[in-house]
């Protein structure tokens, strides 16, 4: 987290890229392989270049109503 206790866009694409990712070591962009990745859809969670990287790497962001993450 940042210093005001939010994950922001870095620590958001650290977070997916160290932590969620290394949990799917056999995904791929290939039907069958690809994992969804759901969380809420504050404005940073769009940051195009993580779209990118999470999407060549088989991941795929399914953006939810903001601050529902709990919830749903």
């Amino acid at each position: 987290m940042n210093a005001k206790g939010r994950m922001d866009h870095c620590e958001f694409e650290k977070y997916n890229l160290g932590s969620i990712i290394s949990l799917y070591p056999d995904a791929k962009d290939v039907a069958g392989l690809r994992v969804v990745i759901k969380a809420d859809s504050r404005p940073d969670r769009n940051a195009t270049s993580l779209l990118a990287k999470l999407q060549m790497l088989g991941f795929i962001f399914y953006p939810g109503v903001s601050n529902t993450t709990s919830v749903t």
